[in-house]
């Protein structure tokens, strides 16, 4: 059991003394779930914490009532600041025949502000009926598609089913487009790229319109990738999806390293899908050519836990936090920071994907990697102080 922060001192006494002030509560939690949780004024608890770390930011008053416990293996840490002064990025690869409105349910329950999606996909012109092509849907679409089974086809767009899940602004860029018989919907047509999705109560207005660039990639298995450019009041944000291939992937990340806003004097993060080079577990580093010495060098933090063990199965260093099944992690956030004062409040894989058991209604798959079965990688999260 942890507990963080001296503005605890307060929030204990007003818990042990039993006195509760809850008249202009913005707040009031009573769930077991672990999160991020912000209020402008106060905030009060009844929560039993027992795995991940929880933080809450309240402007004025954090207050801890009786019943409230941080059990062994879990994490707390209590401020009082101003919400706007932190932000929480996720980078998530939702692979284009995943269950995407899953993948929306897990942005969502994580409690963030601003998401770098990958391999985010539209498709066009699917005939119908719909068959298994339900999975992919929220039940607002499968009532919208009802009304039009009478049609010849219809669309299927990931980002507007994002965005409805989650109630964010979001903005896709498509990379490349295929024939919809390669993945077994003849006469279709599928569009994949990577998108951006953010909560614009925390983030404001755009300062301008969303920058998207697409590469071609032709030494990589995908022909073309891309990148999107977005820039608020306190923060801007590159959002990206490297190509495996290790030339291309540097090409593409000179590119992203040569945008303007990089040398901006602006606070800028870098999050996506970086397939690292190499990304040989624990070898990372060595070579100053590699996607992350290339980004430390232009003075870009990663904010990923890459701590390693030593994995008995398949005789690697697997990574403590893997957003992949294999034990790798390529899903990765930078952050380059003017103000030198920036912490990591919290981060890894959402409280949401720990269960050991599958949730109902989540997709099949074996005992221990259902989390797997919603896409081929696992999202990660990092909480900032920004100033």
């Amino acid at each position: 059991m942890k507990i963080k922060n001296i503005s605890l001192i307060v929030m204990m006494t007003v818990w042990c003394s039993g006195v509760v002030n809850a008249q202009n509560a913005a707040i009031a939690l009573v769930s077991t779930k672990a999160g991020n949780y912000e209020a402008t004024n106060v905030i009060v608890s009844t929560q039993v914490l027992s795995k991940g770390t929880t933080t809450y930011v309240a402007g004025n008053q954090i207050v801890l009532r009786s019943g409230f416990q941080v059990k062994a293996g879990s994490e707390f840490v209590g401020t009082i600041d101003n919400p706007s002064n932190y932000l929480t990025i996720m980078t998530y690869n939702v692979e284009n025949n995943g269950v995407l409105s899953k993948s929306a349910e897990v942005i969502k329950a994580s409690d963030v502000d601003i998401v770098a999606i990958q391999e985010l996909a539209t498709i066009e012109e699917i005939p119908t009926p719909l068959g298994e092509i339900k999975d992919w849907l929220t039940p607002k679409f499968i009532r919208n598609w009802e009304k039009k089974l009478e049609e010849s086809t219809i669309t299927i767009n990931g980002l507007d089913i994002l965005k409805e899940k989650t109630g964010f602004e979001g903005k896709m860029s498509v990379a490349f487009e295929f024939p919809g018989y390669i993945i077994g919907i003849p006469g279709a047509n599928f569009k994949v790229g990577g998108a951006l999705l953010w909560n614009k109560k925390k983030l404001g207005s755009l300062k301008s319109p969303i920058k998207t660039c697409v590469i071609r990639t032709p030494g990589d298995d995908a022909p073309y990738h891309t990148y999107l450019v977005a820039e608020f009041a306190d923060v801007a944000i590159i959002a990206t999806h490297l190509p495996l291939n290790t030339n291309e992937n540097k090409n593409v990340l000179e590119a992203i390293l040569n945008e303007k806003i990089i040398t901006s004097g602006k606070n800028v993060i870098i999050a996506g899908d970086l397939n690292p080079r190499p990304d040989n577990r624990a070898e990372e580093g060595k070579d100053g050519k590699t996607t992350i010495n290339s980004l430390e060098n232009k003075g870009f933090k990663l904010l990923n836990n890459r701590d390693t063990y030593w994995d008995g199965n398949d005789n690697e260093y697997d990574y403590v936090e893997a957003t992949r099944n294999s034990g790798g992690q390529p899903d990765l956030i930078f952050w380059k920071n003017q103000n030198q004062n920036y912490k990591v409040i919290s981060r890894g894989i959402p409280e949401c994907l720990w269960a050991e058991d599958r949730p109902n209604g989540y997709p099949g798959g074996q005992y221990a990697n259902w989390r797997f079965k919603i896409s081929d990688h696992l999202p990660y999260v990092v909480k900032i102080k920004l100033k």
